[in-house]
């Protein structure tokens, strides 16, 4: 399975970038550009079970922001889940 994820600002291919989905964390693929803002995943060991999995971006040890602050009260970004049929 690939999963396909576009971020901002761009990633350097210097740079470590992992996926953390649920609880596994996934190695992003080679980056071949000096930077890109689209990157790939593949769960190479075993497929996720099917459900719903938030997605944390992990660039040289710094997470995406899961949770939505502007909004009253906060709610996690709806933009950063997704649903392995």
């Amino acid at each position: 399975m690939t999963l396909t994820v576009t971020c901002r600002p761009k990633v350097w291919k210097t740079q470590q970038v992992t996926l953390v989905v649920g609880e596994r964390e996934l190695a992003a693929e080679p980056i071949a550009a000096d930077k890109t803002s689209t990157l790939q995943f593949k769960d190479k060991a075993t497929l996720l079970p099917s459900g719903e999995y938030w997605l944390r971006l992990r660039v040289d040890g710094v997470e995406s922001i899961l949770v939505d602050r502007a909004k009253r009260p906060p709610a996690f970004d709806s933009s950063q889940k997704v649903t392995i049929p």
